[in-house]
Order: C-alpha cells, then structure tokens, then sequence
C-alpha cells in the first residue's frame, strides 16, 4: 500500500514481538507443570524433633514418626494417589552435608504412599558423624496437580511453544516484507 507509514509498521512489529514473548513465557511455564514432574530438593526432617530416637540415639524402627511422609504428597481422593507414574521419583535421602543414604540398608522407600522409612542403622544414630545434627534431606519428583497422564497429551503439550514461535517469527517476516516492499 502506498503511502503506507514504515515507523507504523515498525511500532506494530514491536508491540507484536513484546506480546508474543509475553504469552509464550507464560504458556511454556504452563507446559512445564503439565509435562515434567516437579522436583524437589533439600526437604527437611529432623529426625529428633519428630520423635523418631530412642533414648540410647537409635532410629526406633517400630515408632510410625520414623515413617517420613514427604510434604508434597498428595492428599486423600487425589487422582494421583492411584497413578503410578506420580509415585515418587528420583528419591534421594541425604544427611544435611549431601551424603547419601542407601535405599534399603538406611530407608525404604514405599514410593506409591510418598513414605520414607529410616532404619536402624549406625548410619542413622544420632551419635553417629553422619547424623550428627539428626538431620535428613529427601529430594525427589512428583507429578503437579495439572501433569497430563497421557503421554500423546504431554507430546501435543509440547508443540505449544513451537507453534507459538513459529506464528511469531511468520508475523515479524510478513511486516518485515511489507516494509521491504513499500
């Protein structure tokens, strides 16, 4: 079109690529929590204030407060409670300084009820060097209230951003040619 004003086309250009990245920051946020576990890391348990020793500094195995319910467990009549790809993952159960404890030998790991069972061990005493703070930190992954079970949902989830893209890029090269052009 003649007479056509290039700064205009310029200003549209601009607004368009701020709202474009505007929108795309918040949908892929959004399809992140729909495809990808959340993780977790350093929760906390002080295996002393939740009453988890004996006396003597031992893990009471038979006492349920060594039974350890991550915080981010799901609550009763959760769809997730019943789907097994959001039990917990990636479980990792640490002293305060990053050292492991072994699966099995220090805990058990009861992944379909979010439960971390801490064991008797010399690894886990109180008066041992690696508990010496009676701490623990569990990191792991569970799924978000808006996590897609369906894995052709979470693909189609994930073409969001593309296509987002693409529209974007399709619009800055057609008022790209327009101004070329006039």
């Amino acid at each position: 079109m003649k007479g056509e004003n290039p700064f205009l086309l310029l200003f549209i250009a601009i607004i368009t690529i701020l709202v474009a990245l505007a929108l795309i920051t918040s949908v892929a946020n959004t399809k992140a929590s729909q495809t990808d576990l959340l993780d977790v890391s350093d929760e906390q348990e002080n295996l002393q204030t939740i009453g988890c020793y004996t006396d003597d500094g031992q893990v009471n195995e038979s006492n349920p407060a060594c039974n350890i319910t991550v915080d981010a467990w799901y609550s009763a009549g959760d769809w997730r409670l019943n789907e097994p790809q959001c039990y917990l993952s990636s479980v990792v159960v640490s002293n305060d300084t990053g050292t492991a404890l072994t699966e099995d030998t220090d805990y058990i790991l009861y992944s379909s009820i979010g439960t971390i069972q801490l064991l008797n061990t010399t690894t886990t005493a109180n008066s041992s060097d690696t508990l010496a703070d009676n701490l623990v930190e569990i990191d792991y992954s569970y799924c978000g209230e808006g996590y897609l079970t369906n894995s052709g949902d979470r693909s189609l989830a994930n073409l969001w951003t593309v296509m987002m893209i693409i529209v974007l890029l399709g619009s800055i090269i057609g008022i790209a040619y327009k101004m070329m052009k006039g």
